[in-house]
């Protein structure tokens, strides 16, 4: 069996916090399988728990942030929490929550995860036929996977660490290693130390390993553009042959032949093997799709639900902050930034799959445009080329590639989040602009609120 080790790190630590089953050889006795499947399950178990408890913690401080903007408790100190306040305070929910959400949904998957492996290796097999080919798209993925994982490892801790120092910069007292307000309002006593060794392995942890997850995702999904890309560029070469040498290999091909009859056969046996091929080749990219949006379905809403909520969460808090110090406002921003990118660069390789499907038809649509005018040369025929003396072998080529094309455009290759939407082009642009309207039409009315504040003889006029 084709083996790739396109997610060997990302499997490593999965497995390592048992999110995934773990892969011991046959060799190994039914004992030490059994072991160390239920020390797996333990700690994945445990992990979980320990997320879920973190989480909630987190959740309810926000629900108390917004009990208290809404006035029916007033549980800050000063009384003015707004709008932007909550939303600023969205972040350190919607992370735990991603992590969280994340690994659990992997974690109830686990067992699906070795089926989801086989389709992917089906797909690699017959998309690459070439083995040179094959070996360079792997291998270049495979390197991109130990990048990602990098980047998304090196990259979140140095943004906690920032994050971290940020807070116990603005609120020293607060974020000091023996004290026991951190959690206020809330009725939970627990040094800034105690909950740090909490923060890192039930946040922190969780996140990393939903990352490795997404990396999954967006891996997969890089090889199936690359096996649509190549589709594509089989179907567009066939039809660039036919445009640019059709008067050398059919004239060639009819003195050797000698009769449009025989001609055509041959041209038929070409065209007809190689459009069985991609027809082969589009059905394997369905199936492992289908498979593909099966497990990762409603990860991919959580991800970017909760990654863009933290983005707007993050842009709120700018328009909000009324900080002096300019490392205040490249901290925030950065983070925007960072949660931004999750939300809409990470997507790139998921938008592509829709993208190179979406072309397929039409360059189906050119080669039957270029297959026209070749039959017609030789006199096959008025009705799709073919004449009276030629015998098709089964339906008619064109008739093959126009159907093949009918069944691409009907059956176009998008990846799904939760079934509420589609990764597209305008799904990026939507976001971007979606965060940007938001945070200025709060901003807006959070200034009209505050001018209403100060002008309190500008309210309406009584009718008396």
């Amino acid at each position: 069996m084709l083996r790739m080790g396109l997610f060997v790190v990302q499997e490593y630590f999965l497995r390592a916090w048992g999110i995934l089953p773990v892969d011991l050889s046959k060799d190994s006795s039914q004992t030490k399988q059994k072991c160390f499947s239920w020390v797996s399950l333990v700690l994945g178990v445990t992990l979980l728990l320990g997320s879920f408890y973190q989480s909630a913690v987190q959740c309810a401080v926000v629900v108390c942030g917004i009990i208290s903007s809404a006035g029916v408790f007033k549980l800050t100190n000063n009384g003015d929490a707004t709008l932007l306040t909550v939303l600023a305070d969205l972040p350190f929910c919607c992370i735990h929550l991603r992590g969280f959400l994340v690994i659990t949904l992997t974690f109830f998957n686990r067992h699906k995860w070795m089926d989801l492996k086989v389709s992917f290796r089906h797909l690699v097999q017959t998309s690459f036929p070439n083995e040179t080919q094959r070996l360079r798209i792997l291998d270049k993925w495979k390197k991109r996977s130990a990048w990602f994982a990098v980047l998304t490892f090196v990259g979140h801790i140095l943004w906690e660490s920032g994050d971290w120092l940020y807070y116990s910069t603005v609120f020293p007292r607060t974020y000091a290693m023996n004290a026991s307000s951190l959690l206020s309002p809330l009725p939970l006593k627990i040094t800034t130390w105690q909950y740090l060794i909490l923060y890192t392995l039930f946040c922190i942890v969780p996140f990393i390993l939903s990352q490795q997850v997404f990396i999954c995702l967006i891996v997969m999904a890089g090889v199936l553009m690359n096996a649509l890309k190549e589709l594509r560029h089989s179907i567009a070469q066939c039809s660039h042959e036919l445009l640019e040498n059709n008067y050398r290999k059919t004239t060639c091909c009819f003195k050797a032949h000698g009769s449009s009859a025989k001609y055509g056969n041959v041209l038929d046996e070409m065209i007809a093997e190689k459009v069985n091929m991609w027809q082969i080749r589009h059905m394997e990219t369905l199936v492992f799709l289908r498979q593909l949006n099966k497990f990762f379905n409603w990860m991919l809403f959580v991800i970017y639900g909760l990654d863009f909520m933290t983005c707007l969460g993050f842009a709120a808090h700018v328009a909000n902050n009324t900080s002096t110090v300019i490392e205040s406002h490249v901290f925030l921003l950065f983070s925007a930034f960072v949660f931004a990118a999750y939300a809409t660069v990470f997507l790139i390789p998921l938008v592509a799959v829709f993208e190179h499907s979406y072309k397929l038809p039409f360059a189906l649509h050119q080669l039957s445009a270029q297959l026209k005018p070749t039959y017609d040369r030789y006199g096959l025929g008025p009705h799709f080329g073919f004449g009276l003396d030629y015998k098709p072998q089964g339906e008619g080529v064109l008739e093959q590639v126009e159907r093949f094309e009918r069944s691409c455009s009907r059956y176009d290759c998008t990846i799904e989040g939760g079934g509420l939407f589609v990764c597209t082009r305008g799904l990026l642009v939507g976001t971007l602009t979606l965060t940007l309207s938001l945070v200025v039409l709060i901003k807006e009315f959070v200034e009209k609120s505050e001018s209403r504040k100060d002008c309190p003889g500008a309210g309406p006029k009584s009718s008396g």
